[in-house]
């Protein structure tokens, strides 16, 4: 639900990426029976993307637990670097959260 949210701000908002620190007032309108249609195709391609990386070594990064809060950026970025053997970096963004 928070994707399918975040989708329709973006569309409203015009852009997917907020890269300064201004407050937006937005007013979103949300169409229930389209929030639910985006949910469910969500949930699909969820159990599409599980199914066809079940037998694949991957590195999974999950937005609310790795990107949400930036306090979680760096040990995100270690830990992928770590996985590929490179060396480590400092993790940067001109990304900004929008709350």
């Amino acid at each position: 639900m928070k994707h399918a949210l975040s989708s329709i701000i973006a569309h409203q908002r015009g852009s997917y990426h907020k890269v300064d620190d201004q407050i937006e007032e937005l007013n979103v309108h949300v169409d229930c029976e389209n929030l639910m249609i985006r949910t469910n195709k969500r949930i699909k391609i969820d159990r599409i993307d599980a199914e066809s990386l079940k037998n694949i070594n991957f590195h999974e990064v999950v937005y609310e637990l790795d990107l949400e809060h930036e306090k979680n950026h760096q040990p995100t970025v270690d830990n992928i670097l770590k996985k590929l053997h490179l060396d480590p970096r400092i993790a940067t963004s001109k990304q900004r959260k929008i709350y």
